[in-house]
């Protein structure tokens, strides 16, 4: 009896011990168990770490002309006018991670920006008058003009430095009833933080009403 209880007990013993470790085993293989507290541990690190998408994501701006105040506005040849006022938090016009102000956007870092702009101008013309409107001797001049300037205090003259330029010469007749005249500008640009780049044109009252003609962006590269 002796050497049987004493057999007994080590198969007991070995029994309890396999029990134990099936047990074991089926702990770090369950769900709630350390293989799956390594899944979430996986699952959350991967959430909380910047992904590469963010990484890319830089500042960033689509602004669209909107009708300007023309108030005691008087268009004289040679004069530039500046765009004050752009949609910029509505259709598809947005700032990301860069401020506007009056019409302005203003670089939040120093850095290489692409910049763009286009304007188009619309020109009416009365056929019935000897003296047509936009003809060549006209009050607005022969040209159209488009310009990019930033403005910093760190510059010269006054802080305002042009950046680009283009001009357009416009068509003239006899038979003509309108013109239409589209104006492109695009460029990288090394930009300093606080820099605010701007709009001007030679003709502000020709501007086209319709938003998606005249735009001005940038974005860093």
């Amino acid at each position: 009896m002796f050497r049987i209880e004493t057999m007994q007990e080590p198969f007991s013993l070995h029994v309890r011990f396999n029990t134990l470790l099936a047990h074991s085993i089926n702990v770090f293989e369950s769900p709630g168990g350390c293989l799956g507290t390594v899944n979430r541990w996986d699952k959350l690190s991967r959430q909380d770490a910047p992904s590469n998408n963010s990484k890319v994501l830089k500042p960033a701006a689509h602004l669209m002309y909107i009708n300007q105040d023309m108030t005691n506005v008087a268009q004289v040849h040679g004069r530039q006018y500046t765009i004050g006022k752009w949609l910029h938090d509505d259709d598809i016009a947005f700032t990301y991670q860069i401020d506007y102000r009056h019409g302005r956007l203003v670089i939040p870092e120093d850095g290489h920006y692409y910049i763009y702009s286009q304007i188009s101008f619309i020109e009416m013309f009365d056929v019935q008058n000897n003296e047509a409107y936009g003809s060549r001797n006209g009050p607005e001049g022969p040209s159209l003009s488009h310009y990019l300037y930033r403005y910093n205090i760190l510059y010269h003259n006054g802080g305002e430095e042009k950046l680009a330029q283009n001009s357009i010469t416009k068509c003239w007749g006899q038979s003509k009833t309108f013109g239409e005249y589209t104006s492109n500008l695009g460029a990288v640009f090394y930009l300093r933080n606080a820099d605010e780049i701007f709009i001007k044109v030679s003709n502000i009252s020709m501007i086209s009403s319709d938003p998606k003609l005249s735009y001005f962006g940038l974005f860093k590269v």
